[in-house]
């Protein structure tokens, strides 16, 4: 899920939606994706609220960043969220 730039040298194509669409959800809500990033070629979307990044809790996007903290490019990671309510998985 990581590719070049940012993140001591990764980036990984998402933003977060701003905090008055989050509403009182916990979790990274993804307000954008980079088509050509590695989310975006991972099939992140979107609106879809991610709540573990390789086993560590999320319930912000800073706990997103930090557990993406020390990965490198071509590093794997695992999300757990929700999508339009449905649980998802991206390993």
């Amino acid at each position: 899920l990581l590719g070049s730039e940012k993140l001591a040298g990764a980036r990984h194509g998402v933003k977060a939606a701003p905090l008055a669409e989050r509403g009182p959800l916990k979790g990274f809500v993804v307000g954008r994706v980079d088509s050509s990033s590695p989310a975006g070629l991972a099939g992140l979307q979107e609106g879809d609220v991610i709540t573990s990044c390789s086993g560590r809790s999320v319930e912000r996007a800073l706990d997103f960043e930090r557990a993406l903290i020390g990965k490198k490019v071509g590093d794997s990671v695992s999300l757990a969220g929700t999508r339009s309510g449905e649980p998802f998985t991206v390993d």
